[in-house]
C-alpha cells in the first residue's frame, strides 16, 4: 500500500512538472516573445551560443540584455536593431 502511495505520489509530481514545462514553452513562438534566453536566440538568429554569450561579455551595458537573476535575457527587438547595424560579428 506504501508503494501505491509513492508511485501515485511521484508520478503526480511529474506529471504537473511536464505539464507545467509544456504549457511555458507552448505559450508562445519565438517571434512572439519580448525576450529570448540566449539557448532561444541562437535558435531564433543562428548565432552560435559561445559566439552570443561572448557578444553579452563584450556589450554588458548594451540596451539589448536584460540580467532575471543569474539568467541573461536579450530583448529581442533592440538586439535586432543592434545586430542590423554591425557589419561583422
Amino acid at each position: 500500500m506504501k508503494r501505491k502511495t509513492v508511485e501515485s505520489k511521484s508520478s503526480g509530481d511529474l506529471s504537473l512538472k511536464s505539464s507545467v514545462k509544456m504549457t511555458r514553452e507552448r505559450s508562445l513562438p519565438f517571434y512572439e516573445k519580448y525576450l529570448l534566453t540566449v539557448e532561444e536566440a541562437t535558435v531564433y538568429y543562428h548565432i552560435g551560443s559561445k559566439k552570443l554569450t561572448q557578444l553579452i561579455k563584450d556589450n554588458p551595458k548594451a540596451k539589448w540584455i536584460l540580467m532575471n537573476g543569474k539568467r541573461t535575457m536579450i530583448k529581442k527587438e533592440l538586439f535586432s536593431m543592434w545586430l542590423d547595424q554591425q557589419s561583422e560579428i
